[in-house]
């Protein structure tokens, strides 16, 4: 990424992290191409901070919770504490974080190495802000996260920053169902 694209992204980050962000909450004619991409999302393999492949596929038929982040966007590291308290309160119930940094490898080993979560963080790259524009995030824009049920559809996104507050009640039905 070039230092212009850098500064590109981290003033559109600052901007989503200044506003209050959207959910979409309800399913339109978008969220079929999107259940369409999240399906071809479990067949995806990225690399942890370490450089091990994670394949998506082993969190087939768990509540997916997907966050686009970069080590660079303040509202993103922001997330991350709370994100990794609700991953850790509920992944007995089936939850599954996921983080996928539009980052460098070199840049999460760092980041990971000082703040540890409690789910895998990923290294998407460049590749990663594809991904997202794909599963709705057409502002390509960070932090953006995803919420999945256990059947693999977009039950919600959220562009920006993601109280925690927001984040339980987006889960709360989910879990409510089996």
């Amino acid at each position: 990424m070039n230092n212009r694209t850098t500064w590109v992204a981290i003033i559109a980050c600052a901007l989503f992290a200044a506003s209050a962000g959207f959910w979409v909450g309800s399913r339109s004619p978008d969220d079929q191409v999107h259940d369409t991409t999240t399906q071809l999302l479990f067949k995806q393999t990225w690399p942890d901070a370490g450089g091990k492949p994670v394949s998506l596929e082993q969190f087939r038929g768990k509540v997916v919770v997907l966050n686009f982040w970069a080590t660079w966007c303040p509202p993103c590291v922001e997330e991350i504490p709370e994100f990794s308290r609700v991953h850790t309160e509920l992944q007995s119930q089936g939850v599954q974080f996921l983080g996928i940094a539009v980052d460098t490898a070199e840049n999460v080993a760092k980041f990971v190495s000082e703040v540890p979560a409690s789910y895998p963080m990923l290294v998407g790259g460049t590749n990663a802000i594809e991904l997202a524009r794909m599963l709705g995030d057409d502002q390509s824009a960070l932090p953006y996260t995803l919420i999945l049920d256990r059947e693999g559809h977009l039950s919600s996104r959220h562009l920006g920053r993601l109280q925690e507050r927001a984040l339980r009640a987006a889960l709360a039905p989910l879990l409510a169902r089996p």
